[in-house]
């Protein structure tokens, strides 16, 4: 063939392929989609794609399915993911943990979490909170810590599971403060309260949402928020970076993912139409019901959420001395 022709093959190769990309994202979806939950059902992320499958199934004309592949800390439902072709038709939605903190803490993954998935959308987000005991005699948080720098290795503190963010938010926070406050797992954030209420530990650093019924019933404390600002519902209650302005919450958010190597097209369709259903009025009072927080994100900004996760995560599981297994 002569050179001539080649460059004309190429030429209308190239031509091809940069149209398919917004051709692909006009015409998807044509078959029902997978929406992948690499947790077990009625975890928060369950709750997230129950939120978002009538929604989108209702916009794009194709019904999604859930399937949640717990397994691993979320790793057996994510390799599904990274393996399966970028076409719109195979998605995770899942907890900050599985792209920003299982690198620090699982011996080898069968994917690399930053390079084999294309991030969507930002979905939504929990509040932290540090409550405690009645009984334990404090009652703000100057106080709290006040009482750990006097009780060295005396106070304890209940999260769900080693490694969670609420596990770093300790971590971080008892290095910035010079104290020790023992860590004590659980398997759940419901563990952790039943824990709480019933005294076994003085102290637990939890989402909102697990820890809201113990403190409108008067069986929790509140004294603290994770977040840089205060939660609205409890004014009068201070953020952990008012007294320590360089602490920055470990992520906790969920999201969306596909596969690595999705054509920006329909990237950008996927975003708008899982923004679109998580700010729904009727979406964003469903979750507030569960104390969860619809987010936006165009995939940028969701990209760099991942990637300033992995740095903060990089330095709480160096505060906590967590080690791979």
């Amino acid at each position: 063939m002569k050179l001539h022709s080649i460059l004309l093959l190429l030429a209308a190769l190239l031509t091809g392929m940069a149209l398919s990309a917004p051709l692909q994202a006009q015409t998807w979806p044509q078959k029902p989609i997978r929406l992948i939950v690499p947790y077990p059902a009625g975890g928060t992320t369950d709750i997230m794609s129950r939120v978002l499958q009538p929604k989108l199934g209702a916009s794009v004309g194709q019904p999604v399915i859930v399937e949640n592949r717990p397994g691993g800390n979320g790793v057996i439902g994510a390799e599904i993911v990274a393996r399966a072709a970028p076409d719109g038709y195979t998605l995770m939605l899942t907890t900050s943990a599985t792209n920003t903190m299982l690198q620090f803490t699982a011996p080898s993954l069968p994917y690399d979490p930053i390079r084999d998935f294309t991030p969507i959308a930002a979905t939504g987000r929990s509040r932290g909170y540090i409550v405690v005991h009645p009984s334990l005699a404090v009652a703000n948080f100057r106080e709290l810590i006040d009482y750990a720098k006097n009780h060295p290795g005396k106070l304890s503190y209940g999260t769900p599971n080693l490694a969670s963010s609420f596990h770093l938010s300790g971590a971080m926070i008892s290095d910035a403060a010079g104290v020790n406050i023992v860590h004590i797992p659980y398997k759940g954030g419901a563990d952790v309260m039943r824990g709480l209420v019933s005294g076994d530990i003085p102290m637990a650093i939890i989402s909102n949402g697990s820890a809201l019924p113990a403190v409108n019933a008067g069986k929790a404390k509140l004294i603290a928020v994770l977040d840089n600002d205060r939660d609205p519902k409890w004014p009068n209650v201070p953020s952990v970076t008012e007294f320590y302005s360089n602490f920055e919450r470990p992520a906790d958010w969920t999201g969306v993912y596909a596969p690595a190597r999705m054509q920006r097209p329909l990237v950008q369709r996927l975003n708008a139409e899982i923004v679109a259903a998580f700010n729904a009025p009727d979406s964003v009072e469903r979750l507030a019901n569960v104390g969860l927080i619809p987010l936006s994100s165009s995939p940028e900004q969701f990209s760099a959420m991942v990637l300033r996760a992995v740095e903060i995560n990089r330095k709480g599981v160096k505060a906590a001395g967590i080690k791979q297994e």
